[in-house]
């Protein structure tokens, strides 16, 4: 049997962890630029905030040069600053869309809005904050200007509100983070510069400090969010290189754009080194300066778009009950990222249970996930519900669960696989040589071996393993096999999984009787008590 008929039988499906807090966050966005200059590829990445895995490309194109600040705007809208055109350009916050140029604004870096839903731009041409109207993005004008107390060259980077409603930019020439009025914009002082020399990244935590990320010194330092009063470092050395933006994350976590190095780095609240949770060889090294978590999606939910509970076997497409190592496909909403992802292998060697931010938790367990997508998910059903009459099947996408659905369980729930990949027609069965599709113009030699795939064979012998690759001799069906073929039994000569097949899909190699018609005539198969689907079909000359 070729290696590669997983991936085949994921096509076929397409037609205990860390979770988050309660409060819900989406994607991790990065605004990454590979290459230099106006040459640069630049893009807003979308990443799982959890394991850092890649969640695609949110958001490029309309002009897109040389990707800076980005910020999610009160209409639930990303905007990034294109700092090559000089423009301010707005994506659907969900899809990524492009929605056009928001507002133009000399060579902008860092971008934020205020709580009067006014947009903040930091400006160095010349150096300034730009406020442009939130709705409109019209009428910029400069809000807060270097003063007397403070340097005119263009080294502003970060703009952002504290809890006192005053507005604070990080500013390398004054080697601090400058203090402006939030209302008027009016310079009040240089608000916290000891051991700063060239400060980027501007947070407000919530026990009340001030966290400043030194890009030069590869350092962030801790401050009196109040006075502006030195602290403490909270986090210094490897592997720290170049930090710019700081965000607030999940569990009270500090996720730290290391610009310099290309990746991104997790800290806790305590500034202890959690993890590198973004790899430079995922972004690059250089690439990334800014930060963004995408507005949390609505909760989850499996919903029945029109089958049973909107789970159904994934080779028949009929619901129903489940069974142990069955393959499913789950219907519903917001179940995982807006493009497709299939499975991913964990450091044992198994399909993972979690792919591109989802689970799918079985009374709990995560069960290996094959495919993960915003409507549609693939899962093995886990070994062990094998005895229970219900088990209860959750979906959660970036730590946040759907509702349950309550499912029972069954010994066997049989269904075959189909070319047409909807439950009907042409089986998918593969002729004698292992490789050859069955089809019209690749008909089954009567008295040949045919290969039949199927799902829903129950528990086996051995006992099956999740996520587990089918060793030879495959783990075999505890249940008895039997095949008919055009209204005929057939001799079933191999039932079990398939050799190098993740477990739960099952080849059964039968005989086409002798006596069978021309053309096209159906194929069924028993497992145990289980009957597969009606209206399977084999293709014989």
């Amino acid at each position: 049997m070729p290696q590669d008929f997983l991936a085949r039988a994921v096509v076929f499906l397409l037609l205990a962890d860390p979770a988050l807090s309660a409060a819900a966050f989406g994607p991790l966005l990065t605004s990454s630029n590979l290459g230099t200059g106006t040459n640069a590829v630049s893009n807003v990445m979308a990443w799982d905030p959890v394991r850092g895995g890649w969640l695609g490309l949110f958001a490029s194109g309309n002009g897109l040069t040389l990707a800076r600040g980005i910020t999610f705007g009160p209409d639930g809208n990303l905007y990034v600053a294109s700092q090559a055109t000089g423009q301010i350009l707005r994506f659907d916050g969900h899809s990524g869309k492009s929605l056009g140029v928001f507002s133009s604004v000399l060579s902008p870096d860092g971008i934020t809005f205020g709580q009067d839903g006014n947009l903040y731009v930091v400006s160095n041409n010349p150096t300034s904050v730009v406020r442009c109207d939130g709705k409109t993005g019209s009428g910029c004008v400069a809000f807060a200007s270097p003063s007397a107390a403070s340097a005119s060259s263009a080294d502003w980077f970060m703009p952002a509100f504290g809890p006192d409603g005053n507005l604070y930019v990080s500013s390398a020439s004054d080697a601090g983070i400058l203090q402006f009025n939030g209302v008027t914009g009016a310079f009040m002082k240089l608000f916290a510069s000891t051991n700063l020399i060239t400060p980027f990244g501007i947070l407000f935590t919530p026990d009340g400090s001030l966290l400043a990320s030194d890009i030069a010194m590869s350092q962030i330092l801790k401050f009196n969010g109040a006075t502006g009063a030195y602290v403490s470092t909270f986090a210094t050395g490897e592997p720290l290189n170049g930090p710019s933006q700081l965000l607030a994350g999940p569990n009270g976590d500090v996720y730290v754009a290391n610009a310099v190095a290309g990746n991104i780095l997790r800290y806790d609240s305590a500034g202890n080194y959690i993890d590198t949770i973004i790899p430079s060889t995922s972004i690059g090294p250089g690439a990334v300066n800014f930060l963004a978590f995408a507005p949390a999606l609505p909760q989850p939910a499996i919903s029945s778009n029109g089958v049973v509970n909107g789970i159904v076997n994934a080779a028949s497409f009929t619901g129903g009950a489940v069974s142990p190592g069955e393959i499913l496909t789950l219907f519903g909403t917001n179940m995982g990222p807006s493009r497709g992802f299939i499975y991913q292998i964990d450091s044992t060697g198994k399909i993972a249970g979690y792919t591109a931010g989802t689970r799918v938790l079985f009374d709990g367990v995560a069960a290996p996930v094959l495919y993960a997508q915003q409507n549609q998910v693939s899962v093995i059903a886990p070994y062990g519900i094998d005895g229970k009459s219900q088990v209860d099947i959750q979906v959660e996408y970036l730590g946040q669960p759907s509702l349950a659905i309550s499912s029972p369980v069954a010994v066997t729930t049989p269904g075959i696989f189909t070319a047409a990949q909807n439950g009907t027609g042409q089986g998918a069965i593969l002729l004698a040589d292992g490789q050859t599709a069955n089809d019209s113009t690749h008909p089954a030699a009567r008295g040949s071996i045919v290969s039949i795939f199927a799902t829903g064979a129950g528990q086996t012998n051995p006992t099956g393993v999740d996520g587990e690759f089918a060793p030879s001799p495959a783990p075999a069906p505890a249940q008895t096999v039997s095949v008919k073929i055009g209204g005929q039994d057939a001799d079933v000569v191999y039932a079990g999984g398939s050799p190098g097949s993740v477990e739960g899909l099952v080849q059964i190699n039968v005989v086409v009787p002798q006596n069978i018609p021309s053309g096209s005539v159906p194929v069924s198969i028993s497992i145990g008590q289980g009957q597969s689907q009606a209206g399977v079909t084999l293709a014989v000359n």
